[in-house]
This record gives structure tokens, sequence and C-alpha cells, in this order.
């Protein structure tokens, strides 16, 4: 039947005291870790956001870039078609020209050959014209000296 001792009565508080500042703590603690997670799941989701705008930013300028690629293959190839069509155009004009040229051609041959044909005949007129001139005169002669 001791007394109760003073230190064991001083040390022995109510139990609702003694958890009030520990459980503050552990309040304040426990909200503290509350609030750091959500703030890293904050930053995580903010993070993870800006790298999806990221990858689709990529992604939107890879999808660009491919269709100017195709664009550019697109308009090559027109500019071939283009380019082959106008050859051809060329080359069919340049054909027609030369044939033109070369009937124009044949045309003056055959226009210098009539042209040397007709003074071959005209030659042999002449000539024909000469004989019978000479031929004239000769006959007049012998005439005008059988006359006298």
């Amino acid at each position: 039947m001791s007394p109760p001792s003073t230190a064991t009565s001083t040390c022995q508080q109510h139990p609702s005291a003694q958890s009030a500042p520990a459980s503050r703590s552990s309040q304040l603690s426990l909200m503290k870790g509350k609030n750091t997670l959500e703030q890293m799941m904050i930053d995580l989701k903010d993070h993870l956001d800006a790298a999806s705008q990221e990858q689709k930013l990529s992604s939107g300028v890879l999808k660009n870039e491919c269709y100017n690629m195709k664009m550019q293959a697109f308009m090559h190839d027109k500019e071939i078609s283009f380019l082959e069509s106008q050859q051809i155009s060329e080359c069919a004009e340049a054909e027609d020209i030369h044939r033109h040229e070369l009937e124009v051609k044949k045309s003056k041959i055959e226009l210098w050959r009539a042209d040397a044909e007709v003074l071959d005949r005209e030659r042999e007129v002449l000539t024909l014209k000469l004989r019978l001139a000479e031929f004239t005169a000769v006959a007049q002669q012998s005439g005008s000296t059988m006359q006298a």
C-alpha cells in the first residue's frame, strides 16, 4: 500500500492529452505526405501531359514532313510527265519541220532538173536552128551560084 509516487503521477497523463501532440504531428506529417504525394502526382501528370503534347507535336511535324515529301514527289512526277510530253511535242514538231524542209529541197531539186531539161531542149532547138541556118545559107549560096 504504498502511496502513489510523484514521478508516476506526474508522468501519467490523460491518454488523449498524450496522443494529441503525437496525433497532431502525425496528422501534419500525414497531410504533408499527402500534399507531397498529391504534388508529385500533379507534377507527374504535368510531365506526362507535356510529354504527350511533345509527342503529338512531333507526330504532327513528322506527318507534315511526310505529306510534304509526298507532295514534292507528286510534283516531281508531274514535272517529269510535263517535260516528257513537251519533249515529245518538240520532237514531233522538229520532225514535221524536217519533213517539210526535205519536201522543199526535193521540190527545188525537181525544179532545177526541169530547168536543166528545158535548157537542154533549148540548146537542141538552137543547135537545130543553127544547122538549119547553115543549111539555108549553104542552099542560098549554092542557089545563087547556080543562077549566076
